[in-house]
């Protein structure tokens, strides 16, 4: 990983008219934004947090999220589903409750999912848990908390950076370091104004200035919107948050085919950014960067806004392998769940809940009479043995529930 170039931007300070054998400001901070971004790239892929997968789910309004699914994995395949609109179930009038956004794989000959939510059973103790789902047919994209007789989702709310040029409080205060980037209404995605770039150098660039530092914990999702006035090509948009002058975490930089983009559109569309990838770490921001890195014919970009309570947020309840006790065997984990494993069951009947594909769960054991499972096939070959330690191993096969006695 290389050393990140940290000297401030370079400003020109004489009247500059032709260039030859000189090296400029716009010269440097072009240097140093190349060099800044390998340098994301690379942490970005010793890290391993560079992914392809690309989901959303933007809470609008009430109980209802706008959900993209562009890219997701079910069972190391990858899909991508129609975006839609999903609405919550009503809430509970005394108990709270946790549902799932997901994003439900194509079924044969289908080739294209669909977006979707699985509803969790209200809460019948202090313990409100996720419902479970079958890793084989969906991909989990955001996990939302719904309290007893709740109007929207716990933790949800947006912020306006940019709208129709209003400044603190309403907005962020704007500011651009070049006259080809104004605010006009030329044209506008939302309102009367936008930011028009005509005919900008690479480098030029908007800022949007909070008007008191606020935590990037409150940034789940960054959306705005934007309008070519030419084909983009392969390059990028940058990002990038600042407290003060200092960055905040890296330079996000994305192209044709990420967060909603088309390069080569010449409308309105909208770009929606989750948290994960701007990779931002636990601190305070007061202003943001956005602007295309090309010398161009240039752009439009209007209706800015954070977002808290929305993005993609992927539970990690069925991703891991789980411990319990009792006799009722969890079948929804494919990562296992393990019972009574600091102390021997002595049961001789058990039960099973859950029917995901290749799940399973491994009980420690030691009874005085061989145990059965309801419901379940023990296989051929298996032998138990009374009074001794063993595992009773319970799995799912698709067709159906199987056991079978291992001696530890």
């Amino acid at each position: 990983m290389s050393d990140k170039i940290t000297y401030e931007d370079k400003e020109g300070i004489k009247e500059k008219t032709v260039q030859k054998n000189q090296v400029w400001d716009e010269d440097m901070n072009e240097i140093k934004d190349k060099h800044n971004l390998v340098d994301d790239r690379v942490t970005a892929l010793e890290s391993g947090t560079s992914t392809p997968i690309d989901v959303s789910a933007e809470w609008s309004s009430g109980l209802a999220f706008d959900v993209t699914a562009a890219n997701y994995p079910v069972l190391n395949t990858f899909y991508s589903s129609t975006p839609g609109v999903v609405t919550l179930d009503t809430a509970d009038a005394t108990l709270d409750r946790i549902d799932l956004i997901v994003a439900i794989a194509p079924v044969s000959p289908a080739t294209v999912g669909t977006v979707g939510k699985i509803t969790g059973t209200p809460a019948t103790t202090a313990l409100v848990v996720p419902p479970d789902y079958d890793p084989s047919l969906v991909y989990v994209i955001k996990q939302v908390i719904v309290r007893a007789a709740a109007s929207s989702p716990e933790d949800t709310a947006t912020e306006l950076v940019f709208d129709e040029d209003l400044g603190t409080p309403t907005e962020y205060d704007y500011l651009s370091d070049s006259v080809n980037i104004v605010v006009n209404d030329d044209d506008a995605f939302s309102g009367l104004l936008s930011i028009n770039a005509t005919n900008p150098i690479q480098g030029n660039k908007s800022k949007f200035i909070r008007g008191s530092a606020t935590s990037t914990l409150n940034v789940s999702l960054l959306t705005f919107y934007i309008k070519l006035k030419a084909d983009f090509g392969a390059s990028f948009i940058y990002v990038k948050f600042f407290n003060g002058t200092t960055q905040v975490g890296g330079t996000y930089t994305f192209n044709d085919g990420e967060n909603g983009f088309d390069s080569s559109s010449l409308v309105w569309q909208k770009i929606s950014i989750d948290a994960s990838k701007l990779n931002l770490p636990s601190a305070d921001y007061d202003v943001i960067e956005i602007y295309p890195y090309k010398s161009f014919n240039g752009y439009f970009i209007d209706l800015i806004q954070t977002h808290e309570g929305s993005g993609a947020e992927v539970p990690q309840t069925t991703i891991e392998a789980k411990v319990g006790t009792g006799t009722e065997l969890d079948l929804t984990n494919i990562y296992g769940t393990l019972y009574n494993m600091s102390s021997a069951s002595s049961a001789t009947t058990y039960t099973t809940t859950g029917t995901t594909l290749n799940a399973y769960s491994r009980v420690l054991i030691n009874a005085v009479s061989e145990p059965t499972i309801t419901g379940g096939t023990k296989i051929k070959g298996s032998v138990f043995m009374a009074n001794t330690d063993m595992y009773l191993t319970v799995w799912n096969n698709g067709n159906r529930i199987e056991y079978w006695f291992e001696e530890v």
